[in-house]
This record gives structure tokens, C-alpha cells and sequence, in this order.
């Protein structure tokens, strides 16, 4: 797609790249704005589900309601995202936390590198965009635009694209050869701002590539990104000199930077690169050593904090906690013969009215039945909530059934065996299936109050782990920064 920088009007159609890639660039390029695409390929599904994409083509073999492809050419084809939640979420799937799902706060790659680009593109001039959904490149080798956005994908280039000018890539190289396609559409002088994955910087088979765009003083500047749902990027700004090359390399690390805080305008970026926590040129040649790794965070000083009060606030905090474990610690009564209670299935439960499964948001005192990622840990919610995502959602009747009396026996072996075992490694609980005893209310409550002080107890372990995490890490961080020295033996 070749279209001035109001991103509206069209005049030049280039070569195809795989629509899932780029519908994010594209939705942002023609509406100035919005969401990111409502397709989704085999691996995002992957990704999505957090399994592998053998997984993904096993589900689509051997379920025949998984969700059919909804565009994309036949060797990688789109899955609409809403048929694919609601397909894992029917099929007992959790959707990790913090994936990339609809109505959720957290920004796609697509969204956050496409912004990224744009506004890192030079104002007043014609943007080349390669995924521009034809399935040809042009014939000539043009300079075609002043300026060229790209999000790399991991697919290789179409054949015939022009990715020989620094070598050809590896096999594992996408990304290094869509950098060479942007930058051999872009016009003497012009600009090409390229997303690529964090690997291109720093993998060994890469680092030819590397050595040829810095000596040829094409790569002008390495943009290191705080960690997006989907995994680590960089970006890339390159020009094909008009002149005699600069041989230096801007470094701007920005990856501890919150998401919702990243540059958005020259301006943004301007007070970036006058930051020396942030910013800092570095000549070609001290790049070019063995392994030419190209991460912005090895070059860029940050400040010296002076953790001291942190480390004194994390320790009060974690012995705190660790005293009020010990006196949670839990000590159920003995017995001296095994019960055997007469047990009901989830599903008599529901016949007789004493629990359902509700299709909305969770109220407190809903019991929250999760199975993915090898954990079984069903839990009472204790407030409203709509983070149901891949949950299976149980309301018990309260004057027949404990929810805690439920979740503390949902957790039973048997019931988490159940879920266990099925094909690709992950959970998939028919909770319908599990089983529960049958006892009187008040005997219910009685394990109840236990398995709500188990769960109680779980929660404190959990932040004293946390709390130990902290003073380790902020330990650390005055050791290696002078604030702190190791004690004098002795003391």
C-alpha cells in the first residue's frame, strides 16, 4: 500500500504478505486509528491458547466444530478471533492471563508497534506499507517511498523479493529479510522503520546481516521495547544514505517503559533522545565485535538508585508476612480410619438445584473452575467479576451447598486425574463429571471453614513469596549498583 501520511488514499499496490500479519498496520492506516484485526492464524491461536501450533492442527483434525478459516491463503489460513475464544472456552481451553483477547485492556503487538511506527515516520511525506494484500512484487527494483513501515513477520518473504543486498538470510531469519525488502523499496535518503522480533538482534545465524547493514552505515537507530503480550520486539530505523554514511547507531532502550507511556509523537520522541538514561550514540565500530548484538540496554547507563529505604520497606514487609504465616499454618484433626462418603456428581447437582452454571459475570461466592497450563486450583470468588475468561462458572444454592465446601473437593485427586491426560499435555475437565460427597449442609460448612482457611493460608504463602522476591531483587540492584557492599565477614 502506497498512501500519503493522512493514511487514506491509495495509489500503488505492492506485494502480498500474510493478511493476519498486517491487518493491524492496516486497520490503524486507514481508519487513523482503532483496533487490531479480527482474524487470527494457527500460530496466534497457539500462542493464544499457549500450546504449541501441532496442537492447534490436531484440534482442527479432530474436532469438527473448530472453527472454520475465514480467509488467508490454504498453507496459512485466518480463523475469526471471536469464533476462536468462544471454541476454547466451550472446550475447557483457558485463555491465559493477559493474552491478547477481546475486551481486555491489554494492547496487541499489532496495536502498540503499529502506533510505534507511525509515529517515528517523517511528517509530510508518501509511506510505503509492503502488505498490501496482492500476491506479486514489482518487477523493477524501485526506490518507491520516502518512507517504508513494516512489522516483520516470522513467515518468509514471497519469491523474488529483493532480500540479497546484505546476503541472504537464514532459514530462522525472516525478519532480517523483510528489513532488506524495506529498505530496497526506500527511495535514496528515505526512511524504512521496521518492527522486528528481539531474536534478529542478537541470533547467532543473524549476525553476518548484522555486520553488513553497519558497515554499509544503513542502520541509524535500535528502539529496545518493554515486553508486549506476544513476546519481545525491537524497531529499527534505517536510511539508504544520500550522502556519506554516518557510521554511529542511536541506542534507546526503552524497555522498562510502561506500555501506555511509549512515545507517540516527534515531539515524545524528541524528549527520548535527549534523555542520557535513555538515549546514547554509539559508533558503528563498538558494535562490531564477535557477536554484534544489537540491544539498546547493553549500551545505555540507567541511573543509579539509591535502594536503601526500598530494601528496608520489602524486608519489615516480608517478616511481617512470614510471622503471620506461621500462625496460619494449618492443622487439621486427625481421624483414625479413612472416610468413605457416598459421592454426587456435578451434574445431579444441577438436576436437583443446588448449584448451576452461570453464563455471565462471576458474583461473589461463585465457585471458579479453571483447568489449563498444568494446574487444577478451582476457587470461591470473593466480588463481582467479569474475569471468567476460559473459566467454568458454578453458583451454588447457598442453603443446600458450600461454595467452599465445593472448591475445596474439586481439588480432590480424583477430580484433578480427571482433567489430566489429555492429548498435547494440556487440561480439559468435563466438570460436569466431577464428584463431590454427599453430607449434610452443616457437615459442609464444617469443611468449608477448613478448606477456606487452606486457601487463606495458600494466599499468605504466595505473598511472602512475592515479599521474598522483592528483597532479593532490590538486594541485588543496590549490590551491583555501589548502594550496597557485601556484610564484613564476621558480622
Amino acid at each position: 500500500m502506497y498512501t500519503h501520511c493522512s493514511f487514506t488514499q491509495t495509489e500503488l499496490v505492492l506485494p502480498q504478505i500474510p493478511a493476519s500479519v498486517y491487518a493491524a498496520v492496516n486497520t490503524i492506516m486507514r481508519a487513523g486509528g482503532g483496533v487490531s484485526s479480527d482474524e487470527l492464524t494457527a500460530a496466534e491461536i497457539a500462542r493464544l491458547a499457549d500450546v504449541g501450533r501441532a496442537a492447534v492442527s490436531n484440534w482442527r483434525k479432530r474436532h469438527a466444530d473448530f472453527p472454520q478459516p475465514v480467509g488467508g491463503p490454504a498453507n496459512s489460513p485466518t480463523f475469526d478471533r471471536e469464533e476462536v475464544e468462544r471454541w476454547l472456552t466451550a472446550n475447557g481451553r483457558a485463555i491465559p492471563d493477559g493474552s491478547t483477547t477481546r475486551n481486555t485492556t491489554v494492547p496487541r503487538d499489532g496495536d502498540v508497534l503499529a502506533r510505534l511506527l507511525r509515529s517515528l515516520l517523517p511528517e509530510g511525506c508518501a509511506i510505503l506499507d509492503p502488505g498490501s494484500g496482492t500476491t506479486e512484487l514489482p518487477h523493477q527494483r524501485l526506490g518507491s517511498a520516502g518512507a517504508v513501515m513494516c512489522i516483520a513477520p516470522h513467515e518468509a518473504p514471497p519469491a523474488g523479493a529483493p532480500v540479497g543486498e546484505f546476503g541472504p538470510p537464514g532459514r530462522n531469519d525472516a525478519a532480517l529479510a523483510w528489513v532488506q525488502i524495506c529498505l530496497a523499496y526506500t527511495t535514496e535518503g528515505g526512511t524504512a522503520v521496521v518492527a522486528v522480533p528481539f531474536s534478529a538482534a542478537v541470533r547467532t545465524s543473524g549476525r553476518r546481516i548484522r555486520v553488513e547493514l553497519l558497515r554499509a552505515g544503513v542502520l541509524r537507530q535500535v528502539v529496545g521495547l518493554p515486553e508486549l503480550p506476544g513476546g519481545p520486539w525491537q524497531i529499527w530505523v534505517l536510511t539508504r544514505p544520500s550522502a556519506r554514511p554516518s557510521y554511529q547507531v542511536r541506542m534507546v532502550d526503552l524497555s522498562d517503559h510502561p506500555l501506555a507511556e511509549l512515545p507517540s509523537s516527534a515531539a515524545d520522541w524528541d524528549a527520548v533522545y535527549a534523555d542520557e538514561l535513555r538515549t546514547r550514540i554509539v559508533p558503528s565500530i563498538e558494535l562490531l565485535d564477535e557477536d554484534v548484538l544489537l540491544v539498546p540496554s547493553g549500551h545505555v547507563v540507567g541511573e543509579t538508585l539509591d535502594v536503601r529505604p526500598q530494601l528496608e520497606a520489602a524486608r519489615a514487609s516480608y517478616t511481617d508476612l512470614v510471622t503471620r504465616l506461621a500462625r496460619q499454618a494449618p492443622q487439621p484433626a486427625e481421624t483414625e480410619v479413612a472416610s468413605s462418603w457416598p459421592l454426587v456428581t456435578v451434574v445431579e447437582l444441577m438436576r436437583t438445584g443446588a448449584l448451576a452454571i452461570s453464563r455471565g459475570k462471576a458474583e461473589a461466592g461463585d465457585v471458579l473452575v479453571r483447568a489449563a497450563h498444568g494446574e487444577f486450583t478451582p476457587v470461591v470468588a470473593s466480588e463481582t467479576t467479569d474475569d471468567t475468561s476460559g473459566a467454568t462458572v458454578l453458583r451454588c444454592q447457598p442453603d443446600v451447598l458450600d461454595s467452599y465446601f465445593l472448591a475445596g473437593f474439586l481439588r480432590s485427586e480424583i477430580n484433578r486425574r480427571q482433567a489430566a491426560g489429555t492429548s498435547g499435555g494440556t487440561f480439559r475437565l468435563d466438570v460436569k463429571r466431577a464428584r463431590v460427597p454427599r453430607m449434610p449442609l452443616s457437615e459442609q460448612r464444617r469443611y468449608g471453614d477448613a478448606f477456606r482457611e487452606l486457601m487463606a493460608f495458600d494466599a499468605a504463602a504466595t505473598a511472602v513469596a512475592h515479599a521474598a522476591q522483592e528483597v532479593t531483587w532490590t538486594a541485588v540492584q543496590g549490590l551491583t549498583n555501589g548502594t550496597f557492599a557485601p556484610p564484613l565477614q564476621g558480622k
